[in-house]
């Protein structure tokens, strides 16, 4: 029998294995933990005989909610648990009263999706720099290292690039990588961008111009590194794609932005240079 339940903080690491066999992919548990500890209450997990075999959690904004990790242990699919797990969380989020929700579609979530409502919202790309390419901290003067004094300011400008503000995701990326985060200003000393390195991950990412996206990109690109940077980003933003590609970043993952409700997305996708996560956007 099968019991879909709260997920709890004693059940991360069981359900951390269950993401990374489900898409055979390390790291995610990693992800979990981060995204979970930053708002709990919207995990779920499906157990049989007392073990997890299925995970999906959401991250809750003001009007609408983001879905992910959502993934069935590979000896369970193509059974239905998917549809039960997803229908189970929208039915809680829904008594929470979201009127909107969003989520990047794999194929085969791109298969499911649409019979619960969602719809296609544009397209989402994620690349990774498998060509290592020399590059200096810029010099011009226009970026520096973030400062916890710039964190009200960079929630202030991501919220109008993102469509609402995302202090507890800042504050929290802040924190858990000391000395990664990077801002842009003009000669007026406007804040025209932002970027957090968040281990690999090249986001959130955003700037006003693709110039000042590139100095951003050239600060990030000389710190140390463990792997493949990776950007996730809204395949809108067509300067992003051209610049990654000229630092050595190729595509390395196609999936489909989808909604579910109203109001529209709030984004300027033509802003966002890379996406906290596929979760967090």
């Amino acid at each position: 029998m099968i019991e879909i339940i709260l997920l709890g903080p004693q059940d991360l690491t069981e359900a951390g294995i269950v993401l990374e066999t489900a898409f055979g992919r390390r790291g995610m548990a990693d992800s979990l933990q981060k995204t979970y500890e930053l708002q709990p209450g919207y995990w779920f997990c499906a157990r049989r005989m007392g073990q997890i075999i299925a995970t999906v959690g959401a991250y809750g904004y003001r009007q609408s909610a983001s879905i992910g990790m959502m993934s069935v242990h590979p000896q369970f699919q193509h059974q239905g648990l998917g549809r039960q797990l997803i229908d189970h969380l929208l039915h809680h989020l829904s008594l929470a009263g979201y009127p909107a929700l969003f989520l990047e579609a794999s194929p085969p979530g791109q298969r499911l999706y649409p019979k619960l409502g969602f719809w296609p919202g544009g397209d989402t790309l994620r690349m990774v720099q498998h060509t290592l390419v020399n590059v200096r901290f810029p010099a011009q003067g226009t970026v520096c290292r973030m400062a916890a004094s710039d964190l009200p300011e960079v929630i202030a400008y991501d919220g109008c690039v993102f469509g609402v503000e995302r202090p507890l995701i800042m504050q929290s990326f802040f924190e858990r990588y000391p000395g990664r985060a990077f801002i842009a200003r003009d000669g007026s000393q406007a804040l025209t961008g932002y970027l957090f390195a968040s281990g690999m991950t090249l986001g959130p990412w955003s700037a006003g111009s693709p110039a000042m996206a590139e100095l951003l990109l050239q600060a990030a690109l000389t710190l140390p590194r463990s792997g493949e940077p990776r950007v996730t980003f809204p395949a809108e933003n067509r300067a992003g794609r051209a610049l990654l590609s000229r630092y050595g970043f190729v595509e390395a993952e196609g999936l489909l932005h989808m909604r579910l409700g109203s109001p529209p997305d709030p984004r300027q996708r033509t802003r966002y240079y890379g996406q906290a996560s596929l979760m967090l956007g």
